[in-house]
């Protein structure tokens, strides 16, 4: 999870250098779509691999069965 919201920050951070100048701004709005997404994609997994594994992704028994 830690690498899906540092794309989505990183992401967040594109908008703010696109205010730098037209060229950043290109850049910025061309990539954060992407960047975005694929931070979007990357959390969802994780989340529903730590559902699918019966934790929530902090730790814990490793994902042991549960009684």
């Amino acid at each position: 999870m830690g690498i899906a919201l540092s794309l989505v920050v990183a992401g967040l951070a594109l908008l703010l250098v696109a205010r730098l100048g037209l060229f950043a701004f290109a850049v910025g709005l061309g990539m954060l779509p992407v960047v975005l997404i694929v931070g979007g994609v990357i959390w969802a997994v994780s989340a529903a691999l730590a559902g699918r594994r019966g934790g929530n992704g902090a730790g814990g028994d490793g994902g042991a069965p549960q009684a």
